[in-house]
């Protein structure tokens, strides 16, 4: 089992490779922006009840102190997997 640090989560491909990696046995640790998703519409609560299994924190990637702080927070992870290359986040993106 390893632990993996998450980014771009929210999207398609970033939601699908979290739940494969939660059937996998991983630990998952994923940073999102308070109002994330297709368009900003996933509130802190949707955000929190998106992935379950996996252990959502609140920041900001495009600033280092908070990925930093508010993700990393010091903590040691095997893997950093990032699905932050879509623009928007929906389907149609991922072709």
């Amino acid at each position: 089992m390893a632990r993996v640090f998450m980014l771009g989560a929210t999207g398609t491909i970033g939601q699908a490779t979290v739940r494969a990696l939660l059937r996998q046995g991983h630990e998952v640790v994923w940073l999102v922006r308070p109002r994330a998703g297709v368009a900003g519409r996933l509130t802190v609560d949707d955000s929190t009840r998106l992935l379950a299994g996996a252990t959502v924190r609140f920041g900001d990637v495009t600033r280092a102190d908070s990925l930093a702080q508010d993700g990393i927070r010091g903590e040691r992870f095997d893997a950093l997997v990032s699905c932050l290359a879509s623009r928007t986040g929906a389907p149609r993106a991922c072709r």
